[in-house]
């Protein structure tokens, strides 16, 4: 049985846009909490199995391993994504600065928003979209972010 939804059945929500100094905060943590992640699995990966002998630094080549950088750009997705998904669009920064990602109808979003914008975060120079006035990650995704109640 299909039931149709009017608009006036809808709870009327209305949420505060995160000021851009707010989303710097919550960026600039969350940079932190990866690469401080990052670095412990990348270590433990290095220390404990042979699975990065291959990621290593190449003095021949004077190159940074492409491996790695795979390596280092999933790592980065899984921790948006992740994230994202499971604490319903907060991440560790948001939390801290009492934030989170909604649908721009306000709604939570659904897992390929959040993929999508975990993919889009990896776009070189995409951290400097804010000052297009819209960051390509939320734009790409349809989402924005706003003040947690």
């Amino acid at each position: 049985m299909n039931q149709q939804i009017d608009d006036e059945m809808l709870p009327k929500v209305t949420w505060r846009n995160a000021e851009d100094g707010t989303r710097f905060l919550h960026f600039c943590i969350d940079r932190i909490a990866f690469i401080f992640l990052a670095r412990l699995f990348i270590h433990f990966m290095i220390q404990n199995t042979n699975l990065l002998n291959w990621a290593t630094y190449d003095a021949d080549r004077d190159s940074f391993p492409f491996g790695l950088w795979m390596c280092i750009c999933l790592l980065f997705w899984l921790y948006y994504f992740l994230q994202e998904t499971f604490l319903t669009g907060k991440t560790i920064g948001k939390f801290i600065t009492r934030c989170q990602v909604v649908t721009l109808e306000g709604l939570p979003p659904g897992s390929k928003s959040i993929a999508i914008r975990s993919i889009a975060r990896l776009i070189p120079f995409n951290a400097l979209s804010i000052f297009n006035g819209a960051i390509w990650h939320d734009r790409f995704a349809k989402t924005t972010v706003v003040q947690s109640k």
